[in-house]
Parts: C-alpha cells; sequence; structure tokens
C-alpha cells in the first residue's frame, strides 16, 4: 500500500469539509479525484500533500505518518505536479527536469552519472528528448506539462499527486496527458492520484475514482460508479443525463413538434449518427409516421426521395421546411 489515510477529516480553521476519510491507493494505481464544485478536492489534495494540516486522522504515505516528518523526508515520498504556470527566462527543459533530483544530491546538489541518466529516461518516458535543450518558455503549454511531469518522475517517489495537469490545454493535449499518465502508472510503478474535472477521460482512463460530493466520497471502479448511478446523483440534472451504456454525457434538448422519418442505407450509417444528432440538436424528433422522410445514402440526403441529393446536413436542414 502507498497511500492510507485513517479517519481523515478535511477543512479550514473549524470547518470541515469532508469527514472521516478512509482512502487507499496501490501500486500501479491511476487514482482520479472528482467532484462537484466545493466538496473537496482541491483541500483533500493540499492535505495529502501535507501543504495544509488535517483537522483530524492521519496520512500514511509507505507506512509513514507525513504529519511526523520533515520536508526532506516528504520529497522522497511523493512529488507534486501544480497547474500553476511556468514562466521561468533561460531554463531549459533538461535543467527543469533536474531539480527534480535535488532531494536525492549531496549538500553541493551535484548531479551524478546515475542522476543524469534517470533525467534521460525521464525526458524519454514523456517523449520530449529532443526538447531538452530548448528553453522552457519557447515549448508548447502540452509541452510544459509533460516537462513538470518528467520532473516528478525524476524525483523518484512511489506517490505523485497531481491538481488539475490537463487545466488550460486544448483537447488534443488534455487526452494526451491522460495517455502519458495511465502508461507510466503501468510502467513505473508508482501511484499516481489526480484531481480533475474531465469526466470522459476519468471515466476511461482511471483504475479508480474518489467521487466527492457535499454528503461525502464514495470510491469505486469508474464502470461500478456508473452502473450505480453515483455519477448521475452528483452531476446530473434536469439539462443533461449521463448515457447509462457508454458513460457519454446526453443534454436535454428543447423538442419541437416537427417530425421527420429517416431512411436509411445499410452503407451510410455515419451519416444517419450525426444527422440524428443535427436533429435532436435542433429539436426535430424521428417518427416512422411523418409525411417528411429523409433518405440517408453515402452519398448524401434526399429529401422524400426527390432529387437533388443534398451532400452536407447544413444544406438538408436549409431546405428543410420547419
Amino acid at each position: 500500500m502507498i497511500l492510507k489515510t485513517e479517519n481523515l477529516t478535511i477543512g479550514y480553521g473549524n470547518k470541515a469539509v469532508q469527514r472521516n476519510l478512509n482512502l487507499e491507493a496501490s501500486p500501479r494505481d491511476l487514482i482520479c479525484l472528482t467532484g462537484t464544485n466545493g466538496s473537496g478536492k482541491s483541500t483533500l489534495l493540499r492535505t495529502l500533500a501535507g501543504l495544509q494540516p488535517a483537522l483530524n486522522g492521519k496520512v500514511f504515505i509507505a507506512n509513514k505518518d507525513i504529519a511526523s516528518l520533515n520536508v526532506h523526508q516528504r520529497s522522497t515520498l511523493f512529488s507534486l505536479v501544480l497547474t500553476d504556470d511556468i514562466d521561468i527566462d533561460r531554463l531549459t527543459v533538461r535543467e527543469l527536469v533536474a531539480m527534480g533530483r535535488f532531494p536525492h544530491t549531496n549538500w553541493a546538489g551535484a548531479l551524478s552519472h546515475n542522476d543524469h541518466e534517470i533525467i534521460d529516461k525521464a525526458l524519454a518516458d514523456v517523449h520530449l528528448s529532443h526538447k531538452a535543450d530548448a528553453l522552457i518558455n519557447h515549448i508548447s503549454d502540452g509541452e510544459k506539462q509533460r516537462a513538470v511531469i518528467a520532473k516528478a518522475l525524476t524525483q523518484d517517489t512511489p506517490l505523485v499527486l497531481l491538481d488539475e495537469p490537463t487545466a488550460h490545454l486544448d483537447l488534443p493535449n488534455r487526452i494526451e496527458i491522460m495517455l502519458l499518465l495511465r502508461r507510466l502508472s503501468v510502467s513505473t510503478g508508482k501511484s499516481f492520484i489526480l484531481s480533475t474535472h474531465e469526466l470522459d477521460l476519468a471515466l476511461q482512463m482511471a483504475d479508480k475514482i474518489w467521487l466527492m460530493t457535499p454528503q461525502g466520497v464514495e470510491i469505486g471502479l469508474p464502470e461500478d460508479l456508473m452502473l450505480t448511478g453515483s455519477f448521475q446523483s452528483a452531476f446530473g440534472s434536469e439539462s443533461f443525463s449521463f448515457d447509462a451504456i457508454d458513460g457519454h454525457c446526453h443534454i436535454h434538448h428543447i423538442k419541437t413538434q416537427t417530425t421527420v422519418t429517416l431512411i436509411t442505407h445499410p452503407d451510410a450509417q455515419p451519416q444517419v449518427a450525426w444527422l440524428q444528432r443535427a436533429l435532436i440538436r435542433i429539436g426535430i424528433q424521428t417518427d416512422e409516421n411523418s409525411e417528411t422522410k429523409i433518405h440517408c445514402t453515402p452519398q448524401g440526403y434526399k429529401l422524400n426521395n426527390h432529387d437533388p441529393i443534398y451532400p452536407t446536413i447544413e444544406q438538408l436542414l436549409h431546405n428543410l421546411e420547419i
């Protein structure tokens, strides 16, 4: 067991946000910490990292009570990746990553041959070897995030805590970062705990989810929490819901009185699926008895089987009398 909490109560001053938490993290775990605003995600992460004291209970990392450890001792047990923007002039990617080795160096901070090998491996693990000598301010936001993750890897701790590691990144980089953490949790044997609002990615990537609500914390596999309705209870509303089959979020669109019948070609399934999405978005319902019929073919769409064939959904909707 890498991390364990015993009857942990977290909060600020005399105000408790969550009480009596008994949490565990094992080697190779990728744990996503998610929940509603104000449920204590950041407070829990800061308490686990020792940045603020627990109101009650204990946090153990590698069987050691972190409250009894000094800063140097803690730095050998866990590393922390924050969302703070990195804006340091004249610092290269390699120099930033090398900072993770300082808990293991002598008083002069000299790096050994072994330290350099660890740094090289961390850069390779996050696919940044080719940017090792680039200045931090000259690389993309996604590359910066991978660089601070590499710094955490060089610190060589059994536990890595990450606060919103995909914040401020575009969709491709958010996916890449989550895939990277998924791969690293397996290849390094470390435990990764990250706070995130990326529900779709958490459902697909996490070994466990710590789902935080004002009523408490639910712990389980993402699939189990979806099947029990925990995600719907925590996040759902009259405006949207989570699909019980695939977990995707579905918006409850306003419906009009307009209906259409879809007549589909066997090879036009992608066209049908995206047309249905467009119809739902503008409130048109499908009804097999509707007088308005749309023929979906691989080449495009016909209204009531009359020419012309509209090659795009936009052109079809423009000519659909609503």
